[in-house]
This record gives structure tokens, sequence and C-alpha cells, in this order.
């Protein structure tokens, strides 16, 4: 279109409240929000048809996942570790609700960011790797959010 702006990013971070500051993003996905509609009879008419109204239902959030490039900083590891503990304790999972965020870089510069609303971690796995090296390490940790918003 003309006079419309498209945006190559560079470069992804991710950020969750004070647990977790700007970690490297190799890649995001499933981040949005789905509004099935519903099948909804709203009559019948004369001849006992029944007619259909579909109407939105609440919103729901998918489950965005994140995949962090290698580095040295754990808490990634230390969030899903607190809310999902392995020695079968109770959870801490309402203390560890956080707003989080995916911020996108062009030019080094940000240029969009998403929120992601009292979430907290459901999954985390790390890559695939092999002896013959080479390869980036990443984390992968999948987040169950109550809201997901585009800021920028």
């Amino acid at each position: 279109m003309p006079g419309q702006d498209y945006i190559e990013c560079s470069s992804f971070t991710f950020s969750a409240g004070s647990k977790i500051k700007d970690l490297p993003v190799k890649e995001f996905s499933n981040m949005g929000m789905d509004a099935p509609p519903t099948d909804h009879v709203a009559g019948s008419g004369k001849n006992g048809e029944k007619t259909y109204q579909p109407k939105p239902t609440p919103v729901k959030p998918q489950n965005p996942t994140i995949v962090l490039a290698g580095c040295k900083d754990k808490s990634a590891y230390t969030w899903f570790n607190k809310v999902n503990p392995p020695t079968g304790k109770n959870p801490d999972w309402k203390g560890q609700l956080e707003d989080a965020k995916i911020t996108a870089y062009a030019d080094g510069k940000p240029v969009m960011e998403w929120q992601i609303k009292q979430c907290y971690p459901c999954k985390y796995s790390v890559s695939s790797m092999t002896s013959a090296g080479g390869e980036l390490i990443c984390e992968t940790i999948e987040l169950v959010a109550q809201e997901v918003t585009r800021e920028q």
C-alpha cells in the first residue's frame, strides 16, 4: 500500500516482571487471542425452522511460546521451577504471576511490543544438541496468559 511503513525486525527480547530482563529471543509463536463463535439458536420460524445467529464468546489467549537464544542467564528455568516444583510440593503459581513482554527491535530501536498479562510458565524444554557442535543452544518456555495485547 502506498504510504504504508513495513517493519523488518532484526532482534527480539523477552522480559517477565522482575524475574526475567531482556533475554534474547530466537523466535516466538502463538502470540494471540481467540474468540470462537457460538452455535447459538436465535429462534424458529413459523414452520419450525431454526434460525442461527453466531455470537462471539469470551476472548481466550493462546499459549505464547518463546524460544530463548542460548545465554548463561537461567532465570526462565528458575521461574518455571518455582511454578512447577519437581519435588511435588505445592506450587506457588499465583505468587509467580508476571506481566511479560516481547519487544521487537529494528536498527537497535524498539518498534513493536506485545504484553502478556498475568502469565506463568507451563512448559520448559531445551533444544536438541549434538557433539558435532556449532549450533545455538535454545530454551523454550510456554506461557499461560490472562491476556495478550499489542502495545506498540
